[in-house]
């Protein structure tokens, strides 16, 4: 699966594993997310340690989900919430669920990490 595939996938008809082509799509797509997490973790200049990538497969009538959680940023990767968008906020450690604020991001956002990554890390400064 291609990141042009993931966000297709996330932004598309709902994921779930009823079928096995269901089954199928979301295993990829739950593999792809954990990747695609990593990779930005590695773009935050996060190291092994200072951050953790944790997967969700959840049900068969759910996509699943993937998060990045690290000590001041928390990236949640899942179908749902408003469409075509996934949520991340800044935190205060990996054992702060709540955080600040909930923000939203495009899923074309993950097209150009390097991007994305500058425009979170910019934003920490400003807080």
């Amino acid at each position: 699966m291609t990141t042009k595939e993931y966000i297709s996938a996330a932004c598309g008809k709902p994921i779930d594993a009823y079928s096995y082509a269901g089954a199928t799509l979301k295993a990829k797509w739950l593999q792809h997310g954990r990747y695609v997490a990593r990779k930005l973790a590695k773009e935050l200049g996060l190291v092994k340690g200072q951050f953790q990538v944790r997967t969700n497969p959840a049900g068969v009538a759910v996509s699943g989900d993937v998060h990045l959680h690290a000590d001041w940023v928390y990236v949640a990767l899942e179908q749902g919430g408003i469409q075509g968008m996934f949520m991340w906020r800044y935190c205060d450690s990996q054992k702060d669920y709540t955080g600040h604020a909930n923000q939203w991001a495009p899923w074309s956002a993950l097209e150009d990490l390097p991007k994305f990554a500058k425009y979170i890390r910019d934003g920490k400064k400003e807080e």
